[in-house]
């Protein structure tokens, strides 16, 4: 814009051949204050116009701020309750583990959480293996140390209740009774009904 009024006041020079140097210094200093509040403005219209930038740039980043913020608290609350709904089934898996090792009178392992499945179902397999194997060395160490000693091992019962006739069962409370496997008393009444 400076530009053209300089172009004007030359063009205006040019038409007017004749000036008074008084004139000349006072379209000089016109042409001066022009200059001047052109370029003031000029100046004051870029400032305002970075600052609006600047700010349109920071609403954006605390928005974008704020969605990350909220997205990384969503992930952990839900990490939370993921390990809150492990733990949980863990601890259920173990209170089966230790209600079925402690049916049959043994002790957790120290590996006991190697014993324990994702489900119910794989945990009690994994314990009634263990509970077979351990059951199998420890009849295995009795019939060894019989063999040792002289005797003569017919037949080990993992139950306890083999060699018992029908009579000595039913002698038994009801409790005890109850907790005979059926295939041992249908072999007991067997024998008792052929002799």
């Amino acid at each position: 814009m400076a530009d053209v009024a300089i172009q004007d006041v030359e063009t205006e020079v040019q038409k007017e051949e004749t000036i008074t140097m008084e004139q000349f210094e006072q379209l000089t200093k016109q042409l001066q204050e022009t200059k001047s509040a052109q370029s003031g403005s000029d100046r004051r219209v870029q400032e305002l116009q970075k600052l609006l930038d600047d700010r349109e740039k920071s609403a954006a980043e605390d928005k974008k701020t704020a969605d990350e913020k909220a997205a990384e608290r969503m992930a952990a609350i839900e990490k939370e309750l993921s390990d809150a709904k492990r733990e949980k089934q863990l601890a259920m898996q173990r209170s089966v583990a230790m209600e079925l090792l402690s049916e049959v009178g043994l002790k957790a392992p120290k590996y006991l959480d190697r014993l324990i499945g994702e489900d119910a179902e794989t945990t009690q397999e994994l314990i009634k293996s263990y509970i077979e194997d351990k059951q199998a060395a420890v009849l295995q160490g009795k019939d060894e140390v019989a063999k040792k000693h002289g005797r003569v091992v017919t037949r080990t019962d993992p139950t306890g209740y083999g060699g018992m006739t029908y009579k000595e069962m039913s002698a038994l409370s009801a409790g005890e009774f109850a907790k005979i496997p059926s295939e041992v008393v249908d072999q007991a009444m067997e024998s008792e009904l052929k002799s």
